[in-house]
């Protein structure tokens, strides 16, 4: 139809609101709305372009029952901040768990291929696609300072928390694939569930 879409980010806490940045795929987050921070797994503030971090609020508005550093379990890419606008990319709502089947049926969840927080530094998004059990294609988009011994450790990293049961892909691409309302999944599975229950 033609129509543009807004995208908005928020959460039922009401301690951030940002939406798209004009022109960008950037969320810009509303300074006055709440007072946001996104960090790392030490807890230090994430300053750096590139690096994937919790979502941290502060309230402003609730002065009965303030939620202060609330920890929302929803992570975003820190993108840039300036003139007084922070802006994020690949908002992720709350680490689910979703399921990557290895070769002899059994799974493990996404949680469980969180990667060492320092390869977080030299990529610029990543996302998993299975179409077969016991395969599975990572698509990354590389920072300038990523080198071929990153790749080699992300594969080591991988095939130990698998137990050499995946076959892994490392795809680089310009974009992670996004759903068509715009949506980003951190998994993008073709396997049925097999937990479904059936007719």
């Amino acid at each position: 139809m033609n129509i543009q879409l807004y995208s908005l980010y928020g959460h039922s806490e009401k301690l951030i609101m940002g939406g798209l940045k004009k022109g960008t795929h950037f969320y810009e987050i509303e300074p006055a709305y709440g007072y946001f921070e996104l960090i790392d797994k030490e807890g230090k503030v994430i300053t750096q372009p590139g690096i994937m971090g919790e979502m941290v609020g502060t309230t402003f508005y609730n002065h009965f029952m303030p939620l202060i550093r609330y920890r929302t379990g929803d992570y975003a890419m820190y993108a840039t901040n300036k003139q007084d606008s922070l802006l994020l990319e690949c908002i992720q709502g709350r680490w689910n768990g979703d399921k990557i089947y290895l070769n002899d049926g059994t799974f493990i969840t996404t949680t469980a291929l969180n990667l060492h927080s320092d390869i977080y530094t030299v990529i610029a998004g990543l996302q998993y696609i299975q179409k077969t059990e016991g395969e599975l294609e990572v698509l990354i988009i590389k920072t300038d300072q990523y080198k071929t011994t990153h790749e080699k450790k992300i594969l080591e990293q991988f095939t130990e928390k698998t137990n050499q049961k995946l076959i892994i892909r490392i795809n680089y691409v310009d974009n992670l694939v996004k759903e068509p309302n715009g949506k980003f999944l951190l998994l993008k599975s073709e396997i049925k569930n097999k937990n479904e229950y059936k007719d």
